[in-house]
């Protein structure tokens, strides 16, 4: 019965809900199949079965909290558009509502962001990682010149020319990429997405933030 639990989780999105919702009221929140007997396992079971449900307060509380994101930060709303647009329903559209999705698509969404946050750190970037957001605002950097010749750009500051063009060359890895940078200026730096408005110092310390959670 144990497997058989297992399976219905792994076969059925609002099976795998229902199952946790179910532990939460009855199991103490303890989810393991193992872990209950089987008079425990056979009453989730018969429910289920039976078309009861249960309230999954969890996955409410994931509705809310990504509809609060979108609300709050235009770089977590274009995130969680860009989670949308690649996994569209079945009509072959996006459905931006969480709402209308199940708290395995939304658990999903979290793994996205936590997933290009992983990427920030492995390019040496920083300012992805939560561990910045107590930075606040930051004051914007002198803007950029013409290097030698018109070629390029230069703050005058080699350091920060490498931050920036790290930043830079993040962005373009993919669409993901770009609006993890963008969620983190919305939350610490204003909103002002270029790189190269913000001092070393700035840039030094999110990339130090980064490490620290790598």
């Amino acid at each position: 019965m144990v497997d058989q639990v297992k399976e219905m989780q792994r076969s059925d999105p609002v099976a795998k809900e229902q199952w946790h919702a179910f532990c939460d009221q009855y199991g103490e929140g303890v989810r393991d199949p193992a872990k209950h007997d089987i008079s425990f396992l056979n009453s989730f079971i018969t429910q289920y079965q039976s078309g009861a449900r249960l309230e999954y307060k969890e996955g409410g509380e994931l509705v809310k909290f990504i509809k609060l994101g979108q609300r709050k930060s235009q770089g977590w709303k274009a995130a969680w558009e860009a989670y949308c647009a690649e996994r569209p329903k079945n009509n072959g559209r996006p459905e931006h509502d969480p709402a209308k999705h199940d708290s395995s698509f939304l658990e999903g969404f979290f793994d996205f962001i936590g997933r290009a946050y992983q990427s920030t750190s492995m390019m040496g970037m920083g300012g992805m990682g939560y561990g910045g957001m107590g930075m606040g605002m930051a004051m914007s950097a002198p803007p950029t010149k013409r290097g030698p010749g018109g070629m390029g750009t230069t703050t005058g500051d080699p350091m920060r020319d490498q931050l920036v063009a790290k930043i830079k060359a993040f962005q373009r890895t993919g669409e993901a990429a770009k609006q993890t940078w963008h969620m983190f200026c919305d939350t610490n730096l204003g909103g002002m997405y270029d790189p190269s408005r913000h001092d070393a110092a700035t840039l030094q310390a999110s990339r130090a933030s980064a490490v620290v959670r790598a």
